[in-house]
């Protein structure tokens, strides 16, 4: 027994940008949740993510909280601790900081216990980041290390106060930082010799190191998935 069955079949084309996976280089440029974000690690067609550095240091706004030093929210600078027992009293953001024990920081420059963690991750849950992230090393939102400022970005050495032209290589917006807010950020690197320093790059083209209380920016690092990379205009 045979039979002839005639099929008709309608189908739409989805006009939907469809963006390929592509090569990225240091420095492009990738607009991202309302703000501009460099890469910093060169990226291969074949990844399937890319490593991208905010434009700009986080705002007070952006983050959601002014924990700012002695309450000075004018250059929405960050200060937040490495660790809670850095203080004996959890009064950010207030005017003033009493009961500081600078020695309660000894030791406390680890990054993975920190209160700039929390602040990054924080960031990323408010921004509806999660799925578009790749977790790289343990993290879709971190700080910039010093060996990505050495390796992929070219600065020439640590604890180097240097102008501009001494170090011509780096590209100016590794450490400008665009904008009004022209302070430093902090990396994730612990600085070895010193047990409550933590490295930071200046605004003015260093890089040095600096107790964990002091005054610095944050400036969040992601693995920006290409899928989940918007149209750029």
């Amino acid at each position: 027994t045979t039979s002839n069955i005639q099929l008709t079949i309608n189908y739409q084309q989805d006009m939907g940008q469809v963006v390929a996976p592509r090569a990225y280089s240091v420095g492009d440029t990738i607009a991202y949740k309302g703000t501009n974000w460099r890469v910093i690690k060169n990226s291969t067609a074949s990844e399937d993510y890319v490593t991208l550095m905010k434009e700009t240091v986080l705002t007070g706004t952006e983050i959601g909280a002014n924990y700012v030093w002695g309450g000075d929210t004018s250059n929405n600078q960050m200060a937040y601790y490495w660790s809670s027992t850095c203080h004996s009293s959890e009064t950010y953001g207030n005017d003033t900081y009493d009961s500081y024990d600078g020695s309660g920081c000894s030791g406390h420059n680890d990054y993975a216990g920190s209160k700039i963690k929390e602040a990054v991750e924080a960031y990323a849950t408010s921004k509806g980041m999660a799925n578009d992230l790749k977790e790289v090393d343990g993290y879709k939102i971190r700080l910039i290390t010093t060996d990505e400022l050495s390796t992929n970005l070219g600065w020439s050495a640590l604890d180097k106060y240097a102008t501009d032209a001494d170090n011509s290589n780096v590209p100016t917006w590794v450490y400008q930082n665009y904008g009004t807010n022209v302070y430093g950020y902090w990396t994730m690197t612990p600085n070895a010799n010193y047990s409550s320093n933590v490295r930071f790059v200046n605004s003015s083209g260093s890089l040095g190191s600096s107790g964990v209380l002091d005054e610095r920016g944050v400036r969040p690092v992601i693995n920006l998935l290409k899928s989940n990379i918007p149209a750029q205009s």
